[in-house]
C-alpha cells in the first residue's frame, strides 16, 4: 500500500538531487501554490516517499512568513496526528538552501476528486473513514478546514471491500491549542486568532459560517458533507437548489439522506456537533443496511445512479 509495490529504480547518487540527505529524487509530482512535491526514493530505508518542498513566491513579506509558517505547521500537525486514514509523514527538514520539506509515505492510489457517483455503501465506508480521521483531528484541537474529494486518497481497492483511504494535505488547518497538538510545544508555538471575514478553504466545500467566528468541528462536518453527497451522485449540493438525496439515488437509504441533509444544514444547531456523532450515524446507516439485507453486490459496486 502507499507505494511499496513499485520497484525502485537503480540510482546514481548525485548529491544534487538528494533532499534531506535521505530522500533521492526520482522526478516531480506536481505544483501547489506553496511547494514543488517530488516523488523520492528513501535511501536509509529503501522505500519510495511523497517530499513536498516550500518554494518561494512573490507576495510581501507577511505573506511569505504567513506560507512558509503553515507549511512548517503541516509537518507538526502530521508528526502529532498518526492515525491509519491519515497520510504518515517520515521526516521534515531544511534543504541546503533554507527551504522547509516535507516527506511523507508516498500514495499510490487516486485522488476522490471525479469519482462519483458511486455506490452509496462505498460512499458510506469511505465516510466512515474520513469521520475517524476527523474525530482524530478534532480530539487534538486540529480543524483540516479542507475536507474535499481532492483531499481523500483511495489506497486500496472496491473489489473485494471497501476502499482503504487516507486524508492528506493539513496546510491550511487551524490549531485550536497546540497543547493538545503536543504539550511539549506549549511553550513555543500558541494558537492564531482567524481574522473575522477571513474565509479559509475550497469554494463549495466550505461552510456557510466560515469566518464569522472561530473556527470549530462543524467547518470539517459541513465539508464532509458535501463530499459525501458529491460521491454519491456526482453532482455538487451547491449547483442550484440542493435535491434530496433519494432523488438522485432512489436507493439510497432514508437514514443516509436524513444525515447528508444535517451535515449541509446552514442552521447550526441542526448540523452535528462533533465527528464522533457523524461517525456513530454513519456505523448506524450500515447497520441498518445490513439488518436488512442489502445485496452485497448492491452494497460494493461503483455505480451510475442505479445505486
Amino acid at each position: 500500500m502507499g507505494g511499496s509495490e513499485l520497484q525502485i529504480p537503480p540510482l546514481i547518487r548525485d548529491p544534487a538531487r538528494i533532499i534531506g540527505g535521505r530522500f533521492h529524487v526520482v522526478d516531480e509530482l506536481g505544483r501547489g501554490g506553496t511547494g514543488v512535491v517530488h516523488r523520492c526514493v528513501d535511501l536509509e530505508l529503501g522505500r519510495f516517499a511523497a517530499v513536498k518542498v516550500f518554494s518561494l513566491f512573490e507576495g510581501d513579506g507577511a505573506e511569505l512568513d504567513e506560507a512558509r509558517r503553515r507549511f512548517v505547521d503541516e509537518a507538526r500537525l502530521l508528526a502529532s496526528s498518526r492515525h491509519p486514514q491519515i497520510v504518515e509523514i517520515f521526516d521534515s527538514g531544511l534543504t541546503p538552501e533554507g527551504a522547509p520539506y516535507i516527506a511523507t509515505e508516498l500514495l499510490s492510489g487516486p485522488v476522490l476528486s471525479g469519482r462519483g457517483p458511486m455506490g452509496w455503501r462505498d460512499v458510506v465506508e469511505i465516510g466512515v473513514q474520513v469521520a475517524q480521521a476527523l474525530v482524530a483531528l478534532h480530539g487534538r484541537g486540529i480543524i483540516h478546514r479542507d475536507i474535499k474529494p481532492a483531499n481523500i486518497v483511495a489506497v486500496g481497492p472496491a473489489a473485494t471491500g471497501p476502499l482503504f483511504i487516507k486524508v492528506i494535505d493539513l496546510g491550511i488547518a487551524k490549531v485550536l491549542d497546540w497543547a493538545r497538538v503536543n504539550p511539549e510545544l506549549t511553550t513555543r508555538f500558541r494558537a492564531r486568532e482567524t481574522r473575522l471575514g477571513e474565509i479559509v478553504g475550497t469554494p463549495g466545500y466550505v461552510a456557510p459560517e466560515a469566518g464569522q467566528g472561530p473556527a470549530d468541528p462543524q467547518l470539517d462536518i459541513f465539508g464532509l458533507g458535501v463530499t459525501l453527497y458529491q460521491l454519491c451522485t456526482g453532482v455538487s449540493p451547491g449547483q442550484g437548489p440542493m435535491r434530496p438525496l433519494r432523488e438522485l439515488v432512489p436507493k439510497a437509504p432514508a437514514l443516509l439522506e436524513e444525515l447528508l441533509s444535517a451535515m449541509l444544514s446552514a442552521d447550526l444547531a441542526k448540523r452535528p456537533k462533533t465527528a464522533l456523532i457523524v461517525l456513530d450515524r454513519l456505523l448506524g446507516v450500515l447497520g441498518a443496511a445490513s439488518e436488512a439485507g442489502t445485496p452485497a453486490q448492491e452494497q460494493r459496486i461503483f455505480a451510475q445512479n442505479s445505486s
